[in-house]
């Protein structure tokens, strides 16, 4: 009996596996969701008004949803001393991002006093320090914890 419960265990187990996997196999990868975003700011503005705006900016995306925006919630990445990008990865709908960072950043332009103009890139962009590096359970190639 003892021997026919472990064997009915290890069998559930594998299976539980198995179908882990294959729910982390349907799962976009994180390059798959982000887009870069390059602000245009005119020669006059102070790189502190930049820095001022861009806060307003990361503040706006955080709340357009609550605030009649765009019902999307991406992760946001300002790089360290650059002030002409914005990287924001997607959990959901990665195959619209484009168009969703581009009615994100049309919300932000009208919300935001000053707002620069923008440009949302079609390039594919590699996760990482010098962009954004965002992992976690919504996409296949975060690493390996405790889900």
């Amino acid at each position: 009996m003892k021997i026919r419960i472990i064997q009915v265990f290890f069998a559930l187990s594998f299976v539980s596996l198995s179908a882990c996997q294959d729910i982390r196999a349907d799962l976009p990868q994180r390059s798959d969701c982000i887009v870069k975003v390059i602000l245009h700011w005119p020669n006059d503005i102070a790189s502190e008004m930049q820095e001022d705006i861009i806060n307003k900016i990361s503040t706006t995306i955080m709340f357009s949803a609550a605030k009649g925006g765009p019902n999307v919630h991406p992760n946001l990445s300002v790089p360290r001393d650059r002030r002409d990008l914005i990287y924001l990865q997607f959990k959901k709908n990665c195959p619209q991002r484009f168009e969703s960072a581009f009615d994100l950043f049309n919300y932000v332009t009208e919300a935001v006093p000053a707002a620069p103009s923008f440009v949302v890139t079609r390039e594919r962009i590699i996760p990482g320090n010098d962009a954004i590096d965002v992992w976690g359970p919504e996409w296949a190639d975060s690493p390996e914890y405790s889900w």
